[in-house]
C-alpha cells in the first residue's frame, strides 16, 4: 500500500528531529520518608500477592514501619501504603529479628514465608524462628532450633538455612529441605568454624546443571572444606578449588548471578574471604571454571548483591556494613566499586550505618538497612530508600532503538497500515482496542514532544 496521504508529514518529518529529554537516574526517599523508628534497621525484601496486588514486604528489626507498629516484618504497597502483617515477627524479653523472606507455593497456595531469629510470629504457637503468612493469618513450618537466615523456593521445594541443628523435630545441620510435609537434611550439612551458620542459598548453572550453592561462616558442609559447597540433589560438591576465609569471624553472606559480558557466573560476598590461592577480598566470582576476586577491598561485610539496569545496562550493586570507603552502597564499574551517589549515611554514632538489603521492583533498586540519610545532598530516608532508573521505554522510540527520529515515525506508518510491526510493538497507540485515526494522532502528538 502506498502511503500517499502521510507524504505530506513524512517531509516534515525528514527535516525534524525529535529530541527525548535525558532522564538522570537518582534518590528516592518516598519510602523511607517516614521509614522504621529509630530502634532498628531492615534487611531482607520480597514480593508477595496477598490478593490485594503485588507489595514489598520488608523484615529486619524493628518495632514500626511508616508509623505502624508492625514488629519485624512490615508491608509497602504498589501505592505507597504501609500495613502490618498479622502482628509480626518478634520476641517480648529479648531482641528479634527477620533475616530471610521468599514467595513460596504450598500445593498452589502462595505464602510468604518468613525466617529469622524471634519467639513467635502473630503469637501463633509453633512459629519460633519460622512461619508462613497467607495473607490472613501465619502459621508453623516446624520450628528450627536456632536462626534463619535463609530461605530459597524452588522447584516446588523449599528450603532453609542457618545456625539451627534441629528443624521441625529432624536433625539438620546449618540446612533443610521441605517437601510440603516433612522436612530433610541436605546431606551432613556444615561443620566446623566459629559459631557456624549457613547464611546464604541460590540456584545457579555453571554449565554442569542446576545446582544449590550455599555459603556461610563454617569449616566445612557436608565434608566440603571451605565457606562454600553445591548440593547436586544427593551429595555435596566442591566448587573448583574452593573459598575460604581470612580469619575467625570470615564469611559468604550474600550471592547474585550476573553477566558481566563474559556470561553468566555467581558472584559471593561477605567478610574477609578469598579463593584458594588468591588474596582478601569481599567478593569473588565462580564462572563455572575459575575463581576470581571482585575489585577492591572494602573492609567490613559485603551483606547484599543485587542486578540493576538504571539506564546503562545491567550493573552489578553491592550493599554492606563497616564500608566507608564506598558510603555502604556501591556499583561495580569495570574492576572497581564505585560509591553509588553518595550511599547512605546516619547523624552521630554508634551504630554506623549500613545497608543490609537490595532488592529491583517497578523499575527502582530499593536499599535497606540502618540509615538516615542517602545521597550527596543527604536527603533524609529512615532505613530505607530506592535507586531510580531510566528504563522505562519512551512511547514515541517505536523501533525501541534508543532514539527518537524519523525512523520511529516510519515504523508506526508501516504497522499502522498493516505492514508489520516491530517485536513487541502495536498500532493500537491509545490502547483502546482499535487501530483507527486516533492512534496516528496520539503518536504524532507523542513524536512530536519527544516521548
Amino acid at each position: 500500500m502506498q502511503h500517499t496521504h502521510l507524504l505530506g508529514a513524512l517531509a516534515w518529518l525528514g527535516a525534524s528531529h525529535a529530541v527525548w529529554a535525558q532522564c538522570v537516574p537518582a534518590w528516592d526517599t518516598t519510602i523511607g520518608e517516614i521509614g522504621l523508628t529509630s530502634d532498628g534497621y531492615a534487611g531482607p525484601m520480597a514480593l508477595y500477592n496477598d490478593g490485594r496486588g503485588e507489595a514489598l514486604y520488608i523484615g529486619g528489626s524493628f518495632s514500626s514501619a511508616g508509623g505502624l507498629t508492625t514488629r519485624g516484618i512490615a508491608r509497602y504497597s504498589q501505592a505507597g501504603q504501609w500495613g502490618a502483617v498479622g502482628g509480626g515477627c518478634y520476641s517480648t524479653n529479648t531482641n528479634y529479628f527477620v533475616a530471610a523472606l521468599a514467595a513460596h507455593d504450598f500445593a498452589g497456595v502462595r505464602e510468604l514465608v518468613s525466617g529469622g531469629g524471634f519467639a513467635t510470629a502473630g503469637n501463633v504457637a509453633g512459629t519460633a524462628n519460622l512461619a508462613s503468612w497467607n495473607g490472613t493469618r501465619w502459621r508453623p513450618l516446624g520450628a528450627p532450633d536456632g536462626a534463619v537466615w535463609s530461605i530459597l523456593s524452588h522447584n516446588g521445594m523449599l528450603y532453609a538455612a542457618g545456625g539451627f541443628q534441629n528443624i521441625g523435630g529432624v536433625a539438620a545441620s546449618g540446612i533443610a529441605v521441605y517437601n510440603g510435609t516433612s522436612w530433610s537434611p541436605l546431606g551432613a550439612g556444615m561443620s566446623g568454624g566459629f559459631s557456624p551458620c549457613t547464611f546464604v542459598m541460590k540456584v545457579f548453572n555453571d554449565g554442569s546443571g542446576e545446582k544449590l550453592y550455599a555459603g556461610g561462616r563454617f569449616g566445612s558442609m557436608g565434608g566440603i572444606n571451605g565457606l562454600v559447597a553445591r548440593w547436586n540433589g544427593s551429595a555435596w560438591q566442591t566448587v573448583g578449588r574452593g573459598v575460604i576465609g581470612s580469619n575467625t569471624f570470615s564469611g559468604i553472606e550474600s550471592m547474585a548471578i550476573f553477566n558481566d559480558g563474559s556470561g553468566n557466573a555467581l558472584y559471593v560476598g561477605g567478610y574477609d574471604i578469598r579463593p584458594v590461592g588468591g588474596i582478601t577480598r569481599n567478593v569473588a566470582k565462580w564462572n563455572g571454571t575459575a575463581w576470581t576476586t571482585v575489585g577492591q577491598y572494602l573492609g567490613g561485610r559485603t551483606t547484599a548483591l543485587a542486578v540493576f539496569d538504571d539506564g546503562s545496562g545491567p550493573a552489578l550493586f553491592a550493599a554492606g556494613t563497616a564500608q566507608p570507603d564506598i558510603a555502604y552502597v556501591a556499583r561495580l564499574v569495570g574492576s572497581q566499586w564505585v560509591t553509588l551517589s553518595g550511599g547512605v549515611g546516619q547523624d552521630g554514632g554508634p551504630p554506623w550505618p549500613s545497608a543490609f538489603g537490595l532488592l529491583p521492583w517497578q523499575g527502582k533498586l530499593y536499599v535497606a538497612g540502618d540509615f538516615d540519610y542517602v545521597g550527596t545532598n543527604q536527603a533524609p530516608a529512615f532505613g530505607l530508600a530506592a535507586w531510580t532508573s531510566c528504563t522505562e521505554a519512551c512511547p514515541a522510540d517505536f523501533n525501541r532503538d534508543g532514539f527518537v527520529d524519523f525512523f520511529d515515525y516510519l515504523g508506526f506508518v508501516g504497522c499502522f497500515e498493516g505492514e508489520g510491526c516491530p517485536p513487541g510493538a502495536t498500532a493500537d497507540f491509545d490502547g483502546d482496542g482499535f487501530v483507527d485515526f486516533f492512534d496516528l494522532s496520539a503518536f504524532t502528538a507523542a513524536f512530536e514532544e519527544g516521548c
